[in-house]
């Protein structure tokens, strides 16, 4: 499981439309559903995601745990 220590205050998650919001990455730790789908943390606590598809788009959120402050929304769209 991948760790990025200097992201320990960095929440992500993604939600699909009509579905329940998920973790990905929380606590500098990548959820291991998380690296099903090709997705990885890099250095400066981007969230990468290789190989995208269909099932890919949705609606990608970072959060920071000292503030609770909500960093911008960040989308994604996949045209097939």
């Amino acid at each position: 499981m991948q760790t990025q220590s200097n992201c320990n205050r960095i929440t992500w998650t993604f939600q699909h439309p009509g579905n329940t919001e998920v973790t990905l990455f929380t606590d500098g730790h990548l959820i291991k559903e998380a690296e099903i789908k090709r997705i990885r943390v890099d250095a400066n606590c981007f969230l990468v995601v290789n190989e995208i598809t269909a099932k890919d788009a949705g609606v990608y959120t970072c959060r920071e745990r000292i503030s609770q402050k909500q960093l911008p929304l960040n989308y994604l769209s996949v045209i097939t």
